[in-house]
């Protein structure tokens, strides 16, 4: 009895396991569909998803993607360390869902109730700590790019795009001086 008692909470364990696995795939799969603006319209209006385990409490997002430039010895692992302290600094104050596309670690940032112009301070204070943590305790260099702010889950698929373009502008003018950090209106109003 005690071993067949065992084996079934084995298993249990192992059915979880495979459980967890699948409703990560899950949420990864629907904050794709968000970021490429493929919601079907029932979703449009919704701000939590249970089923996946987000909740946008505001509406405000900003999209970001991180570049990484260099790696230890392993692009997985490396990637799991830049994934990891960015969500862990995002999340301290925000909401922040991150996925992988386009070989680059992508996060859905959810605002709060502050101005506009403290939130994105801190969300850029937020950078440059991940890039330091990264550069000096695992010689890790990524490059940013940060959207604009937008008001509602149908602007995310926009600010996807708005930092995917500024992430494009900084690999394509190839200046090896240019801040590693690029913000999607510095690519509509370039200092001349």
């Amino acid at each position: 009895i005690h071993k067949s008692i065992q084996s079934t909470l084995q298993e249990q364990d192992r059915m979880r396991g495979r459980i967890n696995q699948q409703s990560i795939v899950l949420r990864e799969n629907f904050l794709t569909h968000v970021l490429r603006g493929e919601l079907q319209d029932e979703f449009l209006n919704k701000t939590s998803f249970p089923s996946y385990d987000i909740w946008f409490d505001e509406e405000k997002f900003i999209v970001v993607l991180l570049y990484l430039n260099n790696y230890m010895d392993s692009y997985e692992l490396s990637k799991f360390i830049v994934t990891n302290i960015f969500e862990e600094l995002i999340n301290r104050n925000y909401k922040g869902y991150i996925v992988e596309m386009d070989e680059m670690v992508v996060c859905i940032i959810n605002g709060t109730d502050e101005t506009q112009e403290k939130w994105v301070a801190m969300i850029e204070a937020i950078i440059y700590q991940t890039k330091e943590i990264l550069l000096n305790e695992f010689q890790i260099t990524i490059t940013i790019a940060v959207s604009d702010v937008h008001d509602s889950l149908i602007g995310v698929s926009q600010a996807y795009e708005e930092a995917f373009s500024a992430m494009e502008y900084r690999m394509m003018s190839g200046d090896k001086y240019a801040e590693d950090i690029i913000y999607y209106k510095q690519i509509q109003q370039p200092s001349r």
